[in-house]
């Protein structure tokens, strides 16, 4: 299993909310995370048994 799946886990949430970045950042370089890589993350983190939300 993946170590951040494990610690989500650990920390049970009653519910995950996942989105990438939407303006500037002070780490120069960042880019936004594709749709299908939020897609994927959300399926693991659903599969775990934790209701999970993506905003694009």
């Amino acid at each position: 299993m993946l170590p951040w799946l494990e610690t989500v886990m650990a920390i049970a949430p009653k519910l995950v909310t996942i989105y990438t970045i939407d303006r500037e950042t002070p780490a120069k370089g960042l880019l936004k995370a594709p749709k299908a890589r939020l897609d994927k993350i959300a399926r693991l983190i659903e599969a775990a048994g934790i209701p999970t939300t993506v905003s694009y």
